[in-house]
């Protein structure tokens, strides 16, 4: 496990985050200041893994931004979106999925393809996501490996 790298980037009005590593107990979260910012958006995507103490201090933090902030979550992989579905408050009330990863499982080359889509349209049609779709190494018949349907319960989300 790596440990969680943090940027911040300030664009135009935005505040950027982009999380790089392990949620756990070394992830000192707390260290992350965002201020009083208004428009924040926080990139999960090379997240590893989060473990129960990371999940605790996650949530902790998360609480503690401004609650008057429109934060987006973009790039969100299974592992962050497994947590989304189990722990209330994961996301915050001010907080939205913009964009998420779907992971598919190529048996013939035995790798993963990730297909990125977008919250707002998945939410809009659900048939957008297919169970198999082609390998980006092979190009053969890769099925969605994620467990159907409560993989996409953080979309009933507001």
């Amino acid at each position: 496990m790596n440990a969680l790298k943090v940027s911040l980037e300030k664009k135009n009005e935005c505040l950027v985050l982009r999380l790089d590593g392990s949620i756990g107990e070394d992830a000192f979260l707390e260290k992350i200041k965002v201020g009083n910012e208004k428009d924040i958006i926080i990139d999960v995507g090379a997240v590893e893994s989060i473990n129960s103490c990371g999940s605790r201090d996650w949530v902790r933090w998360i609480k503690g931004v401004n609650p008057s902030a429109n934060i987006r979550f973009i790039n969100c992989n299974s592992i962050f979106l497994d947590y989304v579905n189990m722990i209330e408050g994961f996301i915050p009330p001010n907080g939205s999925i913009e964009s998420f990863n779907v992971p598919y499982y190529c048996e013939s080359c035995i790798s993963i393809t990730l297909k990125m889509f977008e919250a707002k349209s998945v939410k809009a049609n659900i048939n957008e996501v297919h169970e198999v779709s082609a390998c980006n190494k092979c190009g053969k018949g890769a099925e969605i490996d994620v467990v159907l349907p409560s993989f996409f319960n953080f979309l009933k989300r507001k």
